[in-house]
């Protein structure tokens, strides 16, 4: 049984995609599926890292954003305190959540194409 090469190509495709770095697979994904989804998944991973690296910290403060960040999210490569822009986040605390706030695409904040994601914090 031959199996048609068009059959196989989506195959070769993940296979190929698979076989780089944590950080050329974001980038391909980015170019696929649009850098707003990288983004999205790429907050997430960093408000569950701070959430889960913080758990009973009661007095969190922040002196540099890009460094807390790096210090609670592990990433082979790349810089987890950028977003897909090459824009450094911004982090806060309000109450018991934690912010996390992307320029967008036009890089400049206070914009309408800012992103915004938010966790509770884990005090007790």
């Amino acid at each position: 049984m031959i199996i048609p090469l068009t059959k196989l190509m989506p195959l070769l495709v993940i296979g190929g995609i698979a076989m780089h770095s944590k950080d050329a697979i974001s980038k391909r994904l980015s170019a696929v599926i649009g850098p707003e989804f990288v983004l999205r998944h790429n907050m997430s991973s960093i408000l569950t890292g701070i959430q889960l690296h913080t758990i009973g910290e009661l007095d969190l403060k922040i002196k540099d954003e890009r460094q807390f960040i790096r210090d609670y999210v592990s990433q082979k490569s790349g810089d987890p305190s950028l977003d897909p822009w090459r824009t450094p986040y911004r982090i806060f605390f309000k109450q018991n959540r934690i912010f996390l706030i992307s320029a967008g695409p036009d890089k400049a904040f206070a914009t309408k194409d800012d992103v915004g994601e938010s966790i509770e914090l884990l005090n007790n």
